[in-house]
This record gives C-alpha cells, structure tokens and sequence, in this order.
C-alpha cells in the first residue's frame, strides 16, 4: 500500500539498517528532492555478479520491507 512520505523515509532508512546490522546487504541510502525522500540504491562490486543475484537481492528487500512495515509477521 502507499505509505505517507514521512513513514516511508523511515521505512527506507530502518531496512537499510536491519539488512546491514543482519550482514545480509549493505545497501546505499540518498535523500533526493525538496521533500529529502530517502532512497535505496545498490552499487555491484562484484563483476560475477547475475541477474539473478540482483533478483535476489531485490526479492529479499521486498521481504524485509514488508516484515518491517507490518505486512508479512
């Protein structure tokens, strides 16, 4: 569902923090826009990285923002 700004930047910054206190990823964090939106972003270092490691990734930030937010227990 759509989140208000304010508890969506909140929702952002504490997945970020839950995947990297977890070791399950180190995600990048900026603030775009005049409202300061907090987004994720991901940069690959690893040059064997797949599509399907990206897919992963993504599928497990969906699943952490969804436990987070209350959706999934």
């Amino acid at each position: 569902g759509d989140l208000p700004a304010g508890e969506l930047n909140r929702l952002n910054a504490e997945l970020r923090r839950e995947l990297l206190r977890t070791g399950q990823a180190v995600l990048g964090r900026t603030e775009l826009g005049p409202q300061r939106a907090v987004h994720l972003k991901l940069t690959l270092l690893n040059p064997r990285a797949t599509p399907a490691d990206v897919d992963a990734l993504l599928a497990l930030v969906a699943r952490t923002g969804d436990r987070l937010a209350g959706a999934v227990p």
